[in-house]
């Protein structure tokens, strides 16, 4: 992530701003709209930008945790179905079906009493919750084995951005907290990472990454803090060099 603050270099590590608080929590098909390669998230001082051919707005990231869905465990998927993911994407992020139902009967007199009131629970079995969020976060995702094209383009379609993993829980992913630095680092770490960024980078709605989650989380594991400082430099420099030669079309 860039500190400079001129920087316009995508990046999800600044907070977003021009938060409304009395924004409608409830979303509609009218404001999800897909993100495509035009659609740029960019800092600019202290915020957040997502920029069109036409438009430059203030982006606020209203985001959720995505946790990996229970399921039987496939140990060649590693827990991975994107049918499975986009259901639940679509189930949090589609608006509600308006139902159709009978008047309500007014038991005194007969008559018609407010024909169109369904209950929140009918509205929101018959479509979707309707939360008014723009990102997910991944915990664990496996670049190496596992082609996540197909849940990261559907993700896409509903409007969401993606925060992903860049270390993982075991391989050569791992960012070894228990060692100090510089041992915590090792040569494995920063392959792995620039494997995973060529994946990731594809894809438009591929917002930021996850570098130091749960490192230093104990009191003996701050030793480790170096070593989280100079993976996600490394990373920022391999990004930067890779567009510059036109590997890459874009940076984090």
């Amino acid at each position: 992530m860039n500190d400079d603050p001129t920087n316009t270099t995508s990046t999800a590590d600044i907070p977003g701003t021009n938060a409304n608080p009395k924004s409608n929590t409830m979303a509609t098909l009218d404001n999800i709209n897909p993100i495509t390669p035009k659609d740029t998230i960019h800092v600019h001082g202290k915020h957040l930008y997502r920029t069109t051919d036409t438009t430059s707005t203030p982006f606020t990231i209203r985001g959720i945790a995505f946790p990996t869905p229970p399921e039987i465990y496939n140990p060649s998927t590693h827990g991975y179905n994107a049918t499975t993911w986009l259901a639940i994407l679509r189930q949090l992020r589609l608006p509600p079906k308006k139902k159709e139902v009978s008047p309500i009967q007014d038991s005194n007199s007969g008559n018609s009493s407010h024909p169109d009131i369904i209950t929140e629970t009918e509205a929101q079995n018959e479509g979707g919750l309707g939360l008014n969020f723009n990102t997910i976060r991944l915990y664990r995702m496996y670049p190496d084995q596992i082609d996540y094209s197909e849940f990261l383009e559907g993700a896409a379609a509903l409007g969401i951005y993606v925060i992903v993993p860049l270390t993982s829980a075991f391989g050569h992913g791992v960012l070894d907290r228990t060692s100090p630095a510089p041992k915590c680092y090792h040569p494995h770490l920063f392959h792995y990472g620039a494997r995973a960024l060529k994946k990731y980078l594809k894809y438009p709605n591929v917002l930021a990454g996850m570098v130091g989650n749960e490192v230093m989380n104990d009191e003996k594991a701050w030793k480790a803090a170096p070593c989280v400082r100079a993976y996600a430099r490394d990373l920022k420099l391999y990004m930067a060099r890779m567009v510059e030669e036109g590997f890459l079309e874009r940076t984090l």
